[in-house]
């Protein structure tokens, strides 16, 4: 019934009709991003692409980890806003430069909505639809790359020569469900696979910051319209404080 309302609504030219865009847009940001991406994966695994360009190969394992991650959070996106009556595009992957400029290859991906929300519960299903999606993959990503994953005895951290992550409440449950270590006494040379699933985590908590256009700011506005503002504005200005007590979340 609410799609038929819809239709009635963009034939009496109440609500705007969007028009076609360019198809071949989306599919040509994919390629570029499957690049990208592997050309992360690959310096990332110690692949000079220049000099060993036959072994580019190596950055599949984290791109194609990574990209799936990626393509389930906004496939969810899609497929709840299609069941829900509102048009929107196909995904827009967006590629960056491999490191060291960026340390993924890739500034994520986002869809567009191209016609008018029928409500706020429509907003909310389809804000907490991409979160999930991404999380139902991010989670066996980590566990298949745990699994391959080298671990060593704690060392100063001056000898080791990589970067060191950040871990989260639910990375550091899976790393003792999966290794039954604690990252505090060991480290971990996470397999690419694992730093996919990471990266999808890391990702996904920034999107669900209550903040304006993220995924987290749709489901605030969408339960709390009249507060949704009071809450942005209170969680922005906590960044502040945080980074005080912790200069890495600056």
């Amino acid at each position: 019934r609410m799609r038929e309302k819809l239709a009635g609504f963009y034939e009496a030219g109440i609500l705007p009709v969007s028009k076609k865009g360019k198809k071949w847009i989306n599919p040509l940001l994919l390629a570029a991003t499957l690049v990208t991406t592997t050309l992360a994966g690959a310096i990332l695994a110690g692949v000079n692409p220049i000099r060993e360009p036959t072994l580019l190969y190596q950055g599949l394992p984290f791109s194609l980890s990574l990209m799936a991650i990626l393509g389930a959070h906004e496939l969810g996106h899609f497929l709840v806003a299609r069941h829900r009556g509102v048009e929107v595009s196909w995904p827009y992957f967006i590629p960056a430069p491999p490191p060291p400029l960026t340390l993924w290859g890739t500034f994520g991906a986002f869809i567009k909505i191209k016609s008018a929300l029928p409500d706020r519960r429509a907003l909310l299903d389809i804000g907490i639809a991409g979160p999930l999606a991404g999380l139902a993959l991010t989670i066996p990503a980590i566990v298949i790359g745990l699994h391959l994953s080298e671990v060593r005895e704690a060392l100063p951290s001056s000898d080791i020569p990589s970067i060191s992550l950040g871990t989260s409440l639910l990375f550091s449950l899976l790393t003792h469900w999966v290794l039954g270590i604690s990252s505090n006494s060991h480290h971990i040379i996470l397999h690419p696979i694992a730093f996919a699933g990471w990266t999808g985590m890391f990702v996904t908590a920034i999107n669900l910051l209550p903040v304006g256009q993220l995924d987290g700011g749709h489901i605030i506005y969408a339960l709390f319209k009249k507060r949704h503002f009071l809450i942005t504005r209170a969680t922005f200005v906590s960044f502040f404080p945080l980074g005080i007590l912790w200069h890495g979340w600056f």
